[in-house]
């Protein structure tokens, strides 16, 4: 249980191609679990409901029974889609959302806790790193199935194009390196390469 009550969860995209990993990126290992497991793990420290989105034929590297199991069964249609299905999953009394993909395995909990501690006022608090929006390391009200489903009908599969769409809160990087001065929790392993950066980073805080 954690201070969050029984109104918070997370959503965890399992369920992309990974082209330029060239295989399953839930399924690489970090120290001694697989990066999903290292996802899972932190988000146990922060919320009660934990959904993973995974493709219908995606294999689960994955023994966690608390976890909830979602499926994307569409597919191929961008991350939108797999957050339509992880809403969908969620139980229905959960107000607010952490959204991650399963290749974050240095997301820090306080972080989590810091995106979380924003008033309940809009529909995203969104960390912005250069600049940019982060919508895959970001909290969300979960009342935001509604304008998701409008999006995908009108062929939209972007979260860039969700932001827009909703009235959401934009957290400076000064204000995110005071929690996470590395910024570690931005590290995504979309190419080998990013794998064995990640990896040296793992291995130089253990």
């Amino acid at each position: 249980m954690n201070n969050h009550s029984i109104k918070s969860g997370a959503i965890i995209l399992s369920g992309g191609k990974s082209q330029r990993m060239g295989k399953a990126k839930s399924e690489l290992i970090i120290g001694k679990k697989t990066m999903l497991q290292h996802v899972v793990d932190i988000f146990h420290l922060a919320v009660d409901h934990i959904v993973v989105v995974c493709a219908p034929d995606q294999p689960l590297p994955l023994t966690d029974s608390d976890v909830i199991w979602a499926n994307d069964v569409v597919g191929g249609q961008g991350p939108l889609r797999g957050v339509q299905a992880g809403l969908l999953a969620l139980p229905p009394h959960v107000e607010r959302v952490f959204l991650s993909s399963c290749d974050a395995p240095l997301l820090k909990p306080e972080l989590v806790a810091h995106l979380f501690s924003y008033p309940n006022q809009t529909k995203a608090v969104v960390p912005l790193i250069g600049g940019i929006p982060q919508p895959l390391t970001a909290v969300y009200a979960a009342d935001i199935l509604t304008t998701v489903t409008q999006l995908l009908a009108t062929g939209e599969r972007s979260l860039q194009a969700l932001l827009r769409n909703i009235d959401a809160h934009f957290v400076s990087e000064e204000v995110i390196k005071q929690v996470d001065p590395s910024l570690a929790s931005f590290e995504n392993a979309n190419t080998p390469d990013d794998y064995l950066r990640i990896l040296k980073i793992f291995g130089d805080m253990t």
